[in-house]
Formats: structure tokens, sequence, C-alpha cells
């Protein structure tokens, strides 16, 4: 009787581990990385093959990256993966222990070393990890190009108000200005061609605030774009447009240019319309052409989460088994050098890609501009757009800003 009693109690107690073992805690890590349908289907595809982990995201409300992470870090509460960008506000945020180090991640040993460098802290961590190598383009309408007589793609500015002139006349709208787009593009090429052909050491006056801001360069990013606008080439909502409308009305056939992101790609060759790309004609005729290459916003993770662990998990998924699914969802320039899978490019894309390899190449522009400034880019835009700044002015502005924020 003794026996069969103490037969019972082992089995229960065998029985009882086994029902723990066979139950997992479910994990739920937050996530601030992207919202687009292929970002969603991602986390979808990390969840069915690691069913114990949740992801839950959210989009960053209307604020830069970077107002958001501070504003996360002063309360203590970043997600455990987030968006961050390669910038001194980063390297500081990673410096003062709000980010972990990703430096002996397989994802970072797999990624093109000249994209982990920008996202690299003076003593060697890295904050993040790129999700592809970015630029950005002319998008354009083939069929309108044709039907307004356009027989090639304008290669300086002059050939591209000439461009526009031409679609306005055939009944198009020329091209799509969008409110939070501006810094990618216009910016960003504008202020290469302008600034950085004769400041090769542009990124160490900025971080120094030396580097004037006042001169004649700057304000013409914003000189140009207003022109647009003045010569009725723009599309009419431009002062309200944001960079996901921009591209839905391009798709639509509602304006013959876009000018928008190599992230894009896949979206808008790949839709209803017959489009082409082409290298931005920011520069003047006779002067020598500035190129924009940079690796894309990056993935980081909270030094301080309490399931840091599984964020590494997701992490390293992302860039490894995962990466194959995001490529080719996107249609991006990969930023791993190894990926498990098919690659999938257009051709356009492979041969602007070989285009920019002939020309200089510098930096997109939150990865040389003050934190304080990047949300100031946009609002001097539209100050520009409502008459209440000239460019003139908005260069001044950005100047004092600039060097402000590299006193405090």
């Amino acid at each position: 009787m003794k026996k069969m009693m103490a037969l019972t109690v082992v089995l229960t107690v065998i029985t009882g581990m086994l029902w723990a073992a066979g139950t997992t805690e479910q994990v739920k890590l937050s996530i601030a990385l992207g919202s687009t349908e292929v970002h969603e289907g991602w986390y979808d595809l990390f969840e069915e093959e690691n069913p114990d982990i949740t992801v839950e995201n959210f989009t960053v409300p209307g604020a830069s990256f970077e107002d958001f992470l501070r504003a996360r870090a002063a309360a203590d509460n970043l997600p455990d993966l987030f968006v961050i960008n390669p910038n001194p506000f980063s390297v500081n945020l990673t410096e003062d222990g709000f980010v972990a180090d990703l430096s002996n991640t397989k994802a970072a040993n797999n990624t093109y070393p000249g994209l982990l460098e920008p996202f690299t802290t003076p003593g060697g961590q890295v904050f993040g990890i790129p999700v592809g190598t970015a630029t950005t383009w002319m998008y354009y309408n083939i069929d309108m190009f044709d039907d307004a007589g356009i027989t090639e793609v304008p290669k300086d500015w002059d050939e591209f108000l000439s461009a526009l002139e031409k679609l306005t006349n055939a009944g198009y709208s020329g091209t799509v200005i969008d409110a939070d787009g501006f810094g990618n593009t216009w910016f960003s090429y504008i202020f290469g061609q302008n600034i950085v052909t004769h400041e090769p050491n542009f990124v160490e006056k900025i971080a120094q605030g030396t580097l004037d801001f006042t001169q004649s360069g700057v304000a013409d990013i914003y000189g140009k774009i207003q022109s647009l606008i003045d010569k009725g080439y723009a599309h009419q909502s431009f002062m309200n447009t944001t960079n996901a409308e921009a591209s839905s009305l391009f798709l639509q056939g509602k304006a013959a240019t876009l000018f928008a992101g190599s992230w894009q790609a896949k979206q808008l060759l790949e839709g209803d319309i017959d489009a082409g790309i082409f290298f931005p004609p920011v520069k003047g005729r006779s002067e020598e052409t500035m190129a924009v290459l940079a690796p894309e916003s990056g993935a980081g993770i909270s030094e301080r989460s309490p399931r840091k662990e599984y964020a590494f998990q997701l992490l390293e998924w992302m860039f490894g088994d995962g990466y194959e699914f995001y490529q080719n969802g996107m249609g991006n320039v990969p930023s791993m050098m190894k990926v498990d899978g098919e690659i999938q490019l257009d051709q356009k894309v492979i041969d602007i890609l070989a285009e920019i390899e002939n020309y200089p190449q510098t930096r997109l522009w939150f990865q040389y501009m003050p934190a304080d400034t990047l949300p100031l880019i946009f609002t001097l835009q539209q100050q520009v757009f409502l008459g209440e700044l000239t460019p003139a002015e908005v260069a001044i502005e950005l100047d004092r800003t600039a060097k402000d924020a590299v006193k405090e």
C-alpha cells in the first residue's frame, strides 16, 4: 500500500513537471520601427516562428524620432526595439546608457562596414543596425513624359524646370512636394550640391558650431522649392501632403514626378503606372555632381529593457532568417553582406546605383544636422510656403538654432 502511494506521488510530481515544462510565459515586445504592410508582415512572420513572443507595434506620433526617443528616455520608458538614426543625438543616448551595444551580434558582423560606421560611437559601441542602404531619386511617369514630348530625363535644374513646364502645358501636375519627406529629398540633395561640394569638413563644422548656414547655398534649398510652387509646377495640396499621400498621388497618375526614397522603389515601380527613375537634377549645368548615399535608419534596443534578451532574439532574426522577407517586400538596397535567399532588385534601381557610384557621395540630412534642428527643417519649409519667412531669413534661423544646439 505504501509503495502504491509512493508511486502515485512520484507520478503526480512528474506530471506537474511535464505540465510546467510545456507552459511558456508569453513575452510581449514593444517595437517602434515601422508600420508599413511589409513591416506588419515581418512581425507576423516572426510571431509565427516564435509563438511565445508577441510583437506590439506602434507608430511614432507626429514628431521626429529624436523627439520621441528623448521623451521616452526621460520617462525611462523606451520601447524594447526602436528606430534610431546615426547622428550625435543617438551617440549621446547610447553613451548615457539608454541604448544597448550591438557590436557582438551576428547582425552587426554581417552589415557592410561603411554602413555600420555611422552607427558606432567613438568608444566602439554599435547602437543600431541599418535596415538598408538609403538614397533618394526622382520617380517619373513615363507615359506623361512621352505625352509631353520629353525625350530625355533632365540632368540639371534648368532642364528640370523646362520638363515641368512642358508637363504643366500638357495638363499634368509636374511634381508633388510632401510635408514630411522634404528632409530626405530636397534638403539632403541641394545641401549636398550647394554646401558639401566646397565644405569637405562640413560634419565637423556643424558639430563644432562653425558652419555658416547663412550662406546663399542654404537659402537656395528653400528658394528652389518655392520657385516650383510659384511657377505652378507642384500639386496644389503641397501644404499638408504626407509622404504616404504623395506616393499615392503619384501612383494614381496625379503627378508626373515624385522625389522619394530608394526604400519606396518596389511600391512605386511596381504600381499601375509605368514608372522610371532618374538622378535628382538639382545642380547647375556646369556644377560638379554630388550624390547622397547612406545607411537607412537603424534598429536599436533599449539597454534598460527587462526583455532585452528577447529583443536581441528579434533583432538577430530580422537581419538573419527574416531579412529576405523584408528586403523583397520593400525592394530596397540591402545593408547585409550575405542574405539567405534571393535578393530582388529592379533593373532600374541597379542602373541608377551604378550611376551614383560615379559621383562623390554625402549623407542624409538627419545624420549631420543637430537633433534640435530636425523638426525646424519642416517648420521653416511651411513658413516659406505661407510667406512668413523668406529663404534668406530661413537660413538665418537655421544658423542660430544649429549653433545654439551645439552650445547646449
